[in-house]
C-alpha cells in the first residue's frame, strides 16, 4: 500500500492559490496527521488525494497509478474517507442503514446487502464500540457516537487506507479520546490512516509522520521527532508554542500550547489599536 504525492498544487476557480509543492510518500501501517492553521488547505488536500477535487497541478498516485486513472470502483474499494461529520446528512437513517452505505462500494448495481455484506457491517459497529446503536436514528445520537459510525461505515468497505478529516473535533474530551483510541487500535492492527486535525498534541500522540501546512508556504514531511519542533509549529501556526513532558500517574502526556501573542508575516507579535 502506498499513497503518493509529487508536486501537487491547488487554485480555487477564483484563481486563489492554496496548496504548492505538496510532495509526501505515506506507506505502511501507522497513522499520518495533516496539521496546519484555519484556510490553509488541509481539507482541500484531503480531497485532492481522493481525486474528489483533483490537483491543479502535479498528481497523486495511490500504489504507483495516478488516482485519476483508478476505476471508481476500484480505487473506493480500497479507501476509507470519513468526512467531517454532517448530521442533516443522516438524519432519517438508522445507525445501522449509515454503517451499510460502506458496504456499496462492493456491491453490483442496483444491489442490496446481503447476509454476508450485513455481517461485516456488523463486524465494523463492533469494531468502534456501536453495536448498541444499531437501531438508533442518526438524529438520536452524540456528535461522538455520529462520528464512530461514519468512521465504521468507512471500515465497513474493508479498505487498506483510512482517511479522515477532522474526526475528533467538535466533541467533548472524552468523545475525542473514544476516537482516538479507535484510530490508534486500528492503526496497531495494520491498518494505515491519514488524518487531518487542529490538534497538535493528538498529532504527537498518534503519528510516526506528520506533514504541516502552513497557509502560503509548502508544506513540511517528516517524522513526528523532526518535524514537530516549537520552532517549526512556530512559524506554521504563526504564534509562540511550547512542547512539554507531562507526568501524570498514569502516563507521560506531551503537551503542546500556544504561548504569548499572534505573530505577523515577519514574525513579530501583532499589536492591537
Amino acid at each position: 500500500m502506498a499513497l503518493e504525492v509529487e508536486n501537487g498544487a491547488y487554485t480555487y476557480p477564483n484563481g486563489a492559490d492554496v496548496l504548492s509543492d505538496v510532495n509526501f510518500r505515506f506507506s505502511g501501517r501507522e497513522v499520518m496527521c495533516i496539521l496546519g492553521p484555519n484556510g490553509a488547505g488541509k481539507t482541500t488536500l484531503l480531497r485532492a488525494i481522493l481525486g474528489l477535487a483533483p490537483f491543479t497541478r502535479g498528481v497523486a498516485r495511490w500504489n504507483g497509478k495516478p488516482v485519476a486513472d483508478w476505476q471508481p470502483k476500484a480505487f473506493w474499494q480500497r479507501i476509507g474517507y470519513v468526512p467531517q461529520a454532517k448530521r442533516m446528512n443522516f438524519a432519517a437513517m438508522t445507525i445501522g442503514e449509515l454503517v451499510a452505505l460502506g458496504r456499496s462500494a462492493r456491491l453490483g448495481p442496483f444491489s442490496l446487502p446481503g447476509r454476508d455484506d450485513w455481517a461485516k457491517v456488523d463486524r465494523a459497529m463492533e469494531e468502534v464500540g456501536i453495536t448498541h446503536l444499531r437501531k438508533r436514528l442518526a438524529s438520536e445520537v452524540s456528535g461522538g457516537q455520529l462520528q464512530l459510525a461514519l468512521i465504521a461505515r468507512a471500515l465497513a468497505v474493508e479498505p487498506e487506507l483510512l482517511v479522515l478529516d477532522e474526526p475528533e473535533s467538535n466533541l467533548d474530551f472524552r468523545n475525542q479520546r473514544i476516537v482516538l483510541e479507535v484510530i490508534e487500535r486500528l492503526a496497531e492492527r495494520g491498518l494505515g490512516a491519514i488524518l487531518n486535525t487542529h490538534f497538535p498534541a493528538h498529532a504527537v500522540e498518534l503519528s510516526e509522520s506528520v506533514l504541516l501546512v502552513p497557509r502560503g508556504k509548502p508544506p513540511v514531511c517528516g517524522r513526528v521527532a523532526d518535524v514537530m519542533t516549537e520552532s517549526i509549529l512556530t512559524d506554521v501556526f504563526e504564534i509562540g508554542v511550547r512542547i512539554r513532558d507531562l507526568d501524570l500517574p498514569e502516563r507521560t502526556v506531551t503537551t503542546v500550547t500556544a504561548v504569548g501573542r499572534a505573530l505577523d508575516a515577519s514574525g513579530r507579535a501583532i499589536r492591537e489599536d
